[in-house]
């Protein structure tokens, strides 16, 4: 196997009409940027380019064919069945299908195109009826959609489900409070399960989120947990109160918006009263690529004149459980440094850095003076 070198990459660019952007090729595992023939931007590893034989994903969405209502029928029938849906809005909306033995379905066009078919005659040990069987009529099940709706009812809640196809297949349903969740009929009926968060046995509650808040010196205010994502009211050790969402704060380490900042809104400060406000674009386009359509963002940009500074934290150097739930979350964050850094050369962004342990009054004029803007 041909060894992978900036050499290699620039070729493979080449050859397909774009560039390899990045200076340097690093190991197999960081991604790299590269521009297509329309000037689309984007990063990704040389192996999966040049193994893979990857390339320009924004081109890729531009020449995918959009599908249409007749697509779907024209699958259906090679399957020996019907899609009985009128309208096709998109590949996660949910379409009605039937089945050759007359079994009807809701099944998005991803699934269906990805090989899954009716459940039905897919099902285990299950018996194709045939017409001299007699059918059992649908009220005299054991269970079916019916019961599920009426038991929910009698509950406070919602069976959410259109549709009771088996005793393993979920449904989905809704308590009093609103609380969502999916189980089997049988374990609602025959075991008398209902809502897991009412009953206190789900870990994404309001103890697990005062449990949080206290392990970092803080409290939660809220007196009700409702689902991850209605935000909930949380204070600091210094006393900062917000209000953030439970997954935010557990799932993406968030916590007091007043102390993270502190060091940054610092070197704000400090540069603001040389130069003047920066730019409020944080975001600017040439950091948004498919990877991060969002974009990656700049602390401190001035496009004015030309460069930007990036505060950084411990968790840019180091890896922190706080910050990264494993190490490999750390190297994420360390190829988004290192993404952000080669899109601001390829921009002509000059970009400077203000670690935790530099003071601002001494580490932001130096950068300036550098740079020619003071002297």
């Amino acid at each position: 196997m041909a060894k992978l070198t900036l050499d290699v990459a620039k070729e493979i660019a080449h050859s397909r009409g774009g560039k390899c952007i990045s200076e340097r090729y690093i190991n197999c595992q960081m991604p790299m940027l590269w521009k297509c023939a329309k000037d689309h931007l984007w990063s990704a590893r040389l192996s999966n380019v040049k193994n893979e034989k990857t390339w320009c994903p924004w081109c890729a969405v531009e020449n995918r064919r959009t599908r249409t209502i007749e697509d779907m029928r024209k699958f259906a029938e090679k399957k020996g069945g019907l899609c009985l849906a009128t309208e096709y809005i998109n590949r996660r909306d949910p379409l009605e299908w039937q089945c050759k033995e007359g079994h009807k379905w809701k099944a998005s066009a991803k699934d269906i195109l990805k090989g899954t078919w009716c459940r039905t005659c897919n099902t285990p040990g299950r018996k194709r009826v045939i017409p001299s069987q007699k059918i059992i009529p649908h009220r005299q099940r054991r269970f079916n959609i019916d019961i599920a709706n009426n038991i929910a009812q009698e509950r406070g809640g919602k069976c959410l489900s259109t549709e009771y196809v088996n005793t393993d297949t979920p449904m989905l349903w809704k308590c009093a409070k609103g609380h969502e969740w999916s189980t089997t009929l049988y374990r609602i009926k025959n075991m008398g399960r209902w809502c897991t968060q009412c009953a206190g046995n789900l870990p994404c509650g309001l103890s697990e989120a005062k449990e949080i808040a206290h392990s970092r010196g803080g409290m939660c205010l809220s007196t009700e947990y409702i689902n991850l994502c209605v935000p909930m009211q949380w204070m600091c050790n210094k006393g900062h109160k917000w209000f953030s969402s439970f997954n935010c704060i557990k799932h993406s380490k968030t916590w007091c918006p007043y102390c993270l900042n502190k060091h940054e809104n610092l070197c704000r400060k400090v540069i603001t009263n040389i130069l003047g406000p920066p730019s409020s674009i944080r975001r600017p386009d040439f950091l948004k690529i498919p990877e991060h359509p969002r974009g990656l963002e700049l602390d401190i940009y001035y496009p004015q004149y030309g460069f930007a500074i990036e505060v950084q934290g411990k968790q840019h150097e180091q890896h922190i459980k706080y910050f990264h739930k494993d190490p490999e979350e750390f190297k994420k964050q360390l190829m988004r440094d290192q993404i952000k850094k080669e899109l601001c050369i390829e921009n002509y962004i000059v970009l400077r850095y203000v670690w935790y342990y530099e003071n601002p009054y001494i580490a932001i004029p130096n950068h300036l003076r550098e740079l020619g803007l003071i002297e």
